[in-house]
């Protein structure tokens, strides 16, 4: 399965239109054949015998320069991926972004949803400021020094997959730190993002949790 989800993001090459959507980032949005529409949103569609690309993505990101390393090197991989394909499958990737932001942060989450001959699969890559010091905000920084982040989580995960009746196996028990690397800060939550495949089944699709920061005030940096 995570060999699936890596393939999943190198076909979300697409993500080079994430680029666009950055503060500053503009120009390679016009070189995406791209607009940056009033609302401050990119968006481009690329469309090739061997590929389709669609892309909408805020602009004004803070710290763009990540994401455009990310971007350009995925797009980079995936469209050499889905150009010699030795199946000759058609690849499919539509990548959109929403933006979260709380008093002192700024938050991109970039949703990739592909389809490679396989099977559709969703995935995510997200990118956090902290705009009071000018630094990014990482798993091992939103929390305070020492404190284990699956320790913490894995057991709210659990909690509110099994609100909603979903059926929640036992390996999620076995998660890493890693599996909550993409995440949002807003003034009233962290929300995690989820890779298909990762919690539940293939079939129930990538997953979202809000988890409110009143919950993890005391472990929160």
């Amino acid at each position: 399965m995570r060999r699936l989800l890596q393939t999943a993001v190198v076909t979300a090459g697409l993500l080079i239109g994430a680029t666009p959507g950055m503060a500053g980032a503009q120009p390679l949005c016009a070189d995406l054949g791209g607009t940056v529409s009033a609302h401050q949103v990119c968006t481009s569609r690329t469309s090739t015998p061997n590929y389709s690309l669609d892309v909408s993505v805020p602009v004004g990101y803070p710290d763009p320069q990540p994401v455009q390393d990310f971007v350009t090197r995925t797009r980079d991989e995936w469209v050499t991926a889905a150009e010699h394909d030795p199946m000759h499958v058609r690849h499919v990737l539509a990548m959109s972004g929403t933006a979260y932001q709380s008093a002192a942060t700024r938050s991109l989450v970039i949703a990739l949803n592909s389809d490679f001959g396989a099977h559709p699969v969703g995935t995510f890559r997200a990118f956090n400021y902290d705009v009071t010091r000018s630094v990014p905000i990482t798993l091992a920084t939103l929390f305070r020094p020492g404190a284990n982040a699956a320790q913490l989580l894995t057991p709210i995960v659990k909690r509110e997959l099994g609100k909603r009746g979903a059926e929640v196996s036992e390996s999620i028990d076995d998660l890493d730190e890693t599996a909550y690397q993409n995440f949002a800060v807003t003034d009233d939550a962290v929300i995690f993002f989820f890779a298909q495949g990762l919690l539940l089944s293939q079939v129930d699709g990538a997953q979202r949790i809000s988890v409110p920061r009143a919950e993890l005030a005391a472990v929160l940096a």
